[in-house]
């Protein structure tokens, strides 16, 4: 691997809830760059998940910025990562909700970024009218407290955050608990961010087929993987689209689990 980000560059990273212990371990393992906290950024003005402040822009953009913040701050290093969260109903089973999490990696020298997106359907991403002691603590148990933190509304747009313990869950009702979405407050956020940065770090380790420069990965999905009965495009991903940020060559690649046909239930053709 042609390696342009020497060992132990500090690598920060803008965060107010420990995300960085999620992403030491793949990138100091596979690129011996050790992610440090910088302490004393606020990234809540850029947005909250409880909607105290509103988000500046998509999540895309939030991460880049977060990132960018990293690199203003006064210390000796041009590499920044970052991370952003973002929770929404399923578009086809609008009662499940999807997290997707959104890592970046800015080298400040030349202004290249990687960006990796991760979804998954495991999450406690949830809030709740409750009305009663039981129904608090039904929620609290569906949610995985005391191991992932809650939040409840105590006043317009202000929440109590951070609630760990059940003794400091309120007893006047009704009241609108919530998951505490925060990295350090929700141990499932963290499984995704460190499964993502294992998934940034090897495209950083991957070499460009034409440059031989690093970060050489997929940027687009592409749709219409063939109907193994009538041979008519679908909805499933039939490729990707690889992309260089140094040189900008692309390719087109077939999926890498093999899947070159789609099952006929999900062709609009055959299954309407």
């Amino acid at each position: 691997m042609t390696r342009i980000w020497p060992p132990d560059t500090p690598l920060w990273m803008a965060s107010m809830h420990g995300k960085h212990r999620a992403c030491s371990l793949a990138f100091i393992r596979g690129l011996r760059l050790s992610p440090k906290p910088l302490l004393g950024i606020d990234t809540d003005r850029l947005g909250t998940f409880c909607g105290e402040v509103p988000r500046l822009g998509t999540a895309q953009q939030v991460v880049l910025e977060k990132a960018r913040l990293a690199l203003q701050h006064p210390r000796e290093s041009h590499l920044a990562l970052a991370s952003e969260g973002s929770f929404s109903p399923h578009p086809d089973c609008p009662w499940v909700s999807v997290h997707s999490e959104y890592l970046v990696f800015l080298d400040g020298n030349s202004g290249k970024s990687w960006l990796e997106v991760g979804r998954s359907y495991r999450t406690n991403f949830a809030e709740r009218l409750v009305q009663n002691l039981e129904q608090q603590r039904e929620f609290a148990r569906t949610a995985g407290f005391p191991g992932h933190h809650l939040m409840v509304k105590v006043g317009e747009g202000n929440w109590l955050k951070g609630i760990r313990y059940w003794k400091d869950l309120p007893d006047t009702f009704p009241q609108l608990l919530a998951t505490d979405m925060r990295a350090h407050c929700n141990p499932t956020r963290q499984q995704l961010i460190r499964r993502l940065s294992w998934k940034l770090v090897i495209r950083l380790q991957t070499n460009c087929v034409r440059c031989d420069r690093p970060g050489f990965g997929g940027v687009e999905n592409r749709t219409g993987l063939p109907c193994s009965h009538c041979g008519c495009p679908t909805a499933w991903i039939g490729s990707t689209i690889w992309r260089c940020e140094w040189c900008d060559h692309s390719e087109e690649r077939a999926r890498s689990d093999g899947l070159r046909l789609a099952n006929p239930c999900h062709c609009e053709v055959c299954n309407p």
